[in-house]
């Protein structure tokens, strides 16, 4: 991101993220908090958040569902919270 200084936030990184949908069980993980001006699935965060699921499901590890939103998609859950349908617009 342009401007002065370095950025700060409370966010947590990748592997972070990871250990906390495992640790609270989430069945599904939108993942949002990235800052890029190029298109989100390309944005290293969330590479980087996919690749820590993705070697944890390797070792058997249970990992939730990560589903990346684009503005105009719509996500269908049931009763219990859980996604029936993600569609694209």
């Amino acid at each position: 991101m342009p401007g002065p200084g370095r950025l700060v936030s409370g966010e947590m990184n990748a592997r972070e993220g990871t250990l906390a949908a495992q640790w609270l069980g989430v069945h599904t993980v939108l993942p949002c908090h990235y800052i890029t001006t190029d298109h989100p699935l390309v944005a290293p965060d969330l590479a980087d958040f996919q690749q820590h699921l993705d070697n944890a499901a390797e070792q058997g590890e249970p990992v939730p569902l990560s589903i990346v939103m684009q503005p105009g998609d719509v996500l269908t859950l049931d009763e219990a919270g859980r996604v029936t349908e993600h569609a694209s617009r």
